[in-house]
């Protein structure tokens, strides 16, 4: 008896990680299309019954996934960073303060000419935020989450005073980061405008100068 029930069980598994399966690449599929709308018509057209046509299921497949668009759209933000941060690894792969905060400021002015469409979604989202308070503790945290990232980085160079991080390195650490956000916003509406990687060396030059 045991035997014969044995191929069932194994059976059973097989079936529950094809269902798991099935699930994962669903939700990365709706996650595609909603960054394709986001990036093309704007948040406020994204509709969760929308990413679920677009990304070739039922319109309501997606309320089994996210509840609600802010779900989607936290989902969509979650997306675009894992994204960004498994191929940012390997560009710092290896470095440690200050050279690890160079290379990863390098990557972020590159990965936008292979990924504009992912990078245009990512800061219609974060846009969003001035005038969405359901958008707004997101993009709080991402805003923080950053800046202490480059304040840790910051804080490990020995032209900082003692050891001792002071206030104006936390100014510093945000500034740093509304120059990265603000010049591929730039970029993303008057490509033009802007030398992505001439603007990637000045800030790295800086950045250089006063603490590498």
């Amino acid at each position: 008896m045991a035997r014969g029930a044995a191929p069932s069980a194994i059976g059973a598994a097989r079936t529950r990680r094809t269902q798991a399966q099935r699930r994962e690449e669903a939700e990365q599929r709706i996650l595609e299309a909603a960054v394709e709308i986001i990036a093309a018509r704007g948040l406020d057209a994204l509709t969760l019954a929308d990413a679920g046509t677009a990304a070739g299921f039922s319109k309501n497949l997606p309320i089994h996934y996210f509840n609600t668009k802010t779900e989607l759209v936290a989902a969509v933000a979650k997306y675009i960073l894992d994204l960004y941060a498994e191929r940012a690894a390997e560009s710092t792969a290896g470095l440690d303060g200050l050279e690890r905060l160079f290379a990863a400021i390098a990557f972020y002015f590159e990965f936008p000419l292979q990924n504009s469409t992912i990078v245009r979604a990512y800061h219609v989202v974060l846009n969003s935020a001035v005038s969405k308070s359901d958008i707004r503790p997101l993009v709080e945290r991402i805003h923080r989450s950053a800046v202490n990232e480059i304040y840790e980085a910051l804080s490990q160079s020995p032209r900082v005073g003692g050891g001792k991080p002071s206030a104006d390195l936390r100014t510093q650490s945000a500034l740093t980061n509304a120059t990265l956000l603000g010049a591929v916003a730039q970029w993303l509406v008057d490509p033009k405008a802007i030398n992505l990687p001439a603007t990637r060396d000045a800030v790295i030059a800086d950045l250089r100068t006063r603490f590498g």
